[in-house]
């Protein structure tokens, strides 16, 4: 603070602080004392008070301890500046002459500090190209990994969507493979499975057995099944029957438990509807859910996956580059 307020020209708080610096024993850093003289030397002279700067300086160069030449040499210049302005011709003349004598040594004390100085901003520069480097090596290693995981990654992605599309155009085909075989095959089949695999399964009347195949196909090819409060007992009393008859005959006919059954055709459905209908190419996966039946999105998307072989957005995204093309 007291050399701020030198500097700023206030001499009287710079004396103040510097006075209070003085105060302080510091065992540790003497030569702290030094400087504060010179500063105070500085105000004196800023002062106009000549011989309590002559003074100040004094007490530090009559030390034996004092080795500083550097300071040592501003202290002449102030001696110099205070005697010349008390009209001392002969103290002016003297540490004049002290200071030419030292001139050598301090231009020698500078140079080596102005060495010092300019090897540890080498040192520096080359600590700082050495980092540099480093980053840029680091740099070219995370790009060249980025390159590498994006180029993998693209790989992955188009492999993934070309095993997607292969699924895609599979259950495309068997849906239209099931279309035909539903339309032309004969009733009759129906009745010599119907006497081969009562035999061997639960005992369902044959008369009972055959009506509910007859209604299971009217009602394959309504939307009925689109009713999401649909359940085995609901549409038994819709057929006349008992929900074991149905249960049974879905299962031994259709080779599946009365879920998976109403869910395979809701997802058919769905995807028929999407194909034949572009409009549905812009409706949100919850509306199709909803449209098809499902209670939730996340029911529709799992069962659609395990039914198709892919979620709704890929056979969405299939379907619609399909339509782009025809």
């Amino acid at each position: 603070m007291g050399v701020s307020y030198a500097y700023l020209k206030q001499n009287d708080s710079a004396e103040y602080f510097l006075n209070k610096a003085l105060a302080i024993r510091d065992t540790e850093n003497k030569e702290f004392k030094y400087f504060i003289y010179n500063t105070l030397a500085k105000v004196y002279g800023d002062k106009n008070q000549h011989q309590r700067a002559i003074d100040s300086l004094e007490v530090v160069l009559n030390e034996a301890a004092f080795k500083d030449n550097r300071l040592r040499a501003d202290m002449y210049k102030k001696l110099i500046a205070s005697y010349k302005a008390l009209n001392n011709k002969e103290k002016y003349i003297e540490y004049s002459e002290k200071l030419i004598e030292l001139e050598p040594d301090v231009k020698d004390n500078n140079l080596k500090g102005i060495n010092t100085a300019v090897s540890e901003e080498q040192k520096n520069v080359l600590d700082k190209i050495s980092d540099k480097e480093g980053h840029n090596q680091l740099l070219i290693i995370s790009c060249g990994l980025l390159i590498l995981i994006g180029g993998i990654s693209v790989v992955y992605i188009n492999q993934k969507r070309k095993k997607e599309k292969l699924i895609y155009q599979n259950f495309i085909s068997n849906l239209e493979k099931q279309e035909i075989k539903e339309a032309f095959e004969p009733k009759e089949i129906i009745q010599l499975e119907i006497e081969e695999k009562e035999k061997a399964s639960f005992s369902i009347p044959s008369s009972a057995e055959t009506m509910i195949l007859e209604k299971l196909d009217k009602f394959e090819t309504s939307t009925k099944f689109t009713n999401a409060k649909l359940s085995v007992a609901s549409l038994a009393v819709m057929f006349k029957t008992n929900p074991t008859y149905l249960s049974e005959t879905i299962k031994k006919h259709k080779e599946k438990n009365f879920n998976n059954y109403i869910n395979e055709l809701r997802i058919n459905y769905i995807c028929k509807q999407i194909l034949e209908r572009p409009e549905f190419l812009n409706y949100k996966i919850s509306y199709l859910a909803e449209h098809a039946g499902f209670s939730s999105h996340s029911t529709f998307t799992t069962i659609f996956k395990s039914v198709t072989g892919i979620s709704p957005s890929v056979f969405l995204r299939e379907a619609d580059k399909k339509r782009m093309i025809i």
